[in-house]
């Protein structure tokens, strides 16, 4: 095992994961190739019993077997259709997108999303309690040490080292009936509905007050989505980011321009 304090790298042995043909551990730098777990000698039952020849086919399988894990059903597209013949439809993705300092909080944390009212109880964030409605949408996780324990945290810490997540709103906008390619019908509804609250690893909920890094912003990308298949063709490009959304809020977007590059000393003029 690796000793207390030493730093890891690409040549650390992946312990217990042994290379057979050469009798000695497999470390970052020997299994880079998109197959690699089928030279490991282990396997998910989600992919194919054994490799494709083509790389590209094996991840065009992992795509497909993701999208109909947890993409979404294909009724739901079918509502976004023009007329019955399209073989395809437009459809904007909408995402709550977070950016912390990763050691905000000294540890490991969630913020959890919702749209609609906020569980009072730390235990009910993620699971409602019986009897109401969940309107929990999903979390962007973080994982930290403890600054004590981690020399490396301690720097990151003291160099404020940032960390961003996306959770999806999309389905659940769709779930309550929004229309989801209407920007100003989506903009109106999350002003008023999305809500977060941040949660330790032990459970405990976290002020937002107490958070001045935590920033908070509702994107969209246009998609085009296949029918036969549902998986989404991403317009990058064309992202939008909308400030009003989430400005005023404990946590929401400081400034309008310069979003996620933007300095302390930045946020501090835009908000002045």
């Amino acid at each position: 095992m690796t000793a207390s304090g030493t730093i890891e790298t690409a040549a650390t042995s992946l312990i217990p994961f042994q290379n057979p043909s050469t009798d000695s551990y497999w470390t970052s730098e020997t299994i880079q190739r998109l197959d690699g777990i089928y030279e490991l000698g282990y396997h998910y039952p989600e992919l194919p019993a054994q490799p494709p020849e083509d790389p590209a086919a094996l991840a065009d399988a992992i795509t497909a077997t993701i999208q109909r894990l947890y993409g979404p059903p294909l009724s739901e597209l079918s509502n976004l259709r023009s007329n019955e013949a399209d073989s395809h439809v437009e459809r904007r993705e909408w995402q709550a997108v977070s950016r912390i300092e990763r050691h905000a909080i000294d540890g490991s944390f969630m913020i959890h999303f919702y749209l609609g009212d906020v569980p009072r109880d730390p235990l009910n964030f993620v699971i409602p309690s019986p009897g109401t409605t969940s309107t929990y949408v999903g979390s962007n996780a973080t994982f930290a040490s403890k600054v004590a324990d981690c020399p490396q945290c301690e720097h990151q810490r003291d160099v404020n080292h940032l960390v961003t997540g996306a959770t999806s709103l999309t389905r659940a906008l769709l779930y309550d009936g929004v229309n989801v390619n209407d920007d100003e019908e989506v903009q109106a509804d999350l002003k008023d509905r999305l809500h977060w609250r941040v949660q330790k690893a032990n459970g405990e909920e976290v002020p937002l007050d107490s958070i001045p890094s935590l920033m908070v912003a509702v994107t969209s990308t246009p998609t085009t989505v296949a029918m036969d298949d549902g998986i989404p063709e991403w317009h990058h490009n064309q992202s939008m980011i909308y400030p009003g959304v989430t400005k005023g809020k404990r946590g929401g977007l400081k400034h309008k321009k310069k979003y996620w590059h933007a300095t302390a000393q930045e946020e501090e003029e835009e908000e002045e």
